[in-house]
């Protein structure tokens, strides 16, 4: 049989060669598993915006970060409502989470939903630790800060990179 290599782009699998009559298939296959990737993608960056990476390597190992993955059950427009009232151009602190809108953010907590429980919540240290997060990113952005390698290692950690977010989002668009 006659082989052609293929090469993918996202995910990197590398060039793989395989018979040029199951090209069609590989094809399908190769579109299957790049849409995957990106919703994959999307879910990763949208817990990086509320908590961190959903999944990180420990060495050679693909683990899942659970308490970030919390983040995805959220089912609670009225919260993200508030969320995007506070952090408007007009709200108390501006683009920041003040003391008493994060007071506003834990009451109620954002209700969440598993399958299972009705009435689930975000827990508070969660909802903490998002206006934290959200808090030192805006900061780290108006001092320039776009970049993880830019924030020295004894710097508040708890922060999404921008750059992170925009590579993160162009490869879901992509």
């Amino acid at each position: 049989f006659a082989a052609q290599k293929v090469g993918f782009g996202h995910p990197n699998f590398g060039g793989i060669a395989i018979p040029s009559d199951q090209g069609a298939i590989f094809a399908k296959y190769r579109t299957y598993i790049i849409k995957v990737y990106k919703m994959f993608q999307f879910l990763n960056l949208y817990c990086s915006l509320f908590y961190g990476d959903l999944v990180y390597m420990e060495g050679d190992v693909v683990s899942v970060d659970y308490v970030a993955a919390v983040w995805l059950h959220l089912k609670d427009a009225a919260w993200i409502e508030r969320v995007r009232s506070s952090i408007s151009d007009n709200s108390e602190s501006g683009i920041f989470i003040s003391e008493s809108e994060l007071v506003s953010l834990l009451n109620p907590l954002p209700a969440a939903n598993d399958g299972l429980d009705t009435d689930l919540r975000i827990p508070p240290v969660l909802v903490i630790h998002f206006a934290h997060r959200w808090n030192t990113s805006q900061d780290y952005k108006q001092q320039g800060i776009t970049k993880r390698e830019e924030v020295s290692a004894s710097a508040d950690q708890n922060f999404y990179s921008y750059e992170e977010l925009n590579n993160g989002y162009n490869q879901v668009l992509i």
